[in-house]
C-alpha cells in the first residue's frame, strides 16, 4: 500500500511540473527546456520515492542502482542545461522573478535530491540500517 502511495504522489508531483513547464512555454514564445525535461518526472519521481521507501524501511537496498539513478540525475542536468542554451538563455531569464520557474527548478530538483539521499542511506552514510534517524542517535 505504501508504495502505491508512493507512486501516486510521484505521479501528481510530475503532473504539476508538466503543467507548470507548459506554463513556461509559453505557446512557444517562452522557455520550452522544462516542458521535454519533464517528460522525465513521469519515471524518476515515482523510482526515487518507491526506492526511498525500500531503502529507509531497512530493506535490501543496492548502492549500484542508486548509484545509476543519481549519474542519470547528473546526466539529466547536462542535458537540461543543453537545450537550454541551444534555445536561448533569454528565453530562461524572461521566465525567472515570477515564481513559477523558480518552482519548477525546485520541483526538477527535489527528484535529485531524494535520489542522492536515497545512495547516502544505502552507503550506510547516516543512520543504523532501517533507521530514520539522520544523526544516529539510536546507538
Amino acid at each position: 500500500m505504501r508504495k502505491v502511495g508512493a507512486l501516486a504522489l510521484g505521479l501528481v508531483i510530475a503532473f504539476m511540473a508538466n503543467f507548470l513547464a507548459m506554463g513556461l512555454a509559453g505557446g512557444g514564445h517562452g522557455w520550452d527546456s522544462p516542458f521535454f525535461a519533464s517528460m522525465l518526472l513521469w519515471v524518476a519521481y515515482p523510482l526515487v520515492l518507491i526506492r526511498g521507501l525500500r531503502v529507509f524501511a531497512g530493506g535490501t537496498s543496492s548502492s549500484r542502482v542508486d548509484g545509476s539513478i543519481l549519474a542519470a540525475a547528473l546526466a539529466s542536468n547536462f542535458l537540461l542545461a543543453w537545450l537550454t542554451y541551444s534555445e536561448g538563455v533569454e528565453y530562461f531569464e524572461r521566465t525567472l522573478g515570477y515564481g513559477v520557474a523558480e518552482l519548477w527548478i525546485a520541483i526538477w530538483l527535489g527528484w535529485q535530491g531524494v535520489a542522492a539521499l536515497n545512495l547516502a542511506k544505502a552507503k550506510g552514510y547516516f543512520g543504523k540500517a532501517g533507521s530514520l534517524d539522520p544523526l544516529n542517535e539510536d546507538a
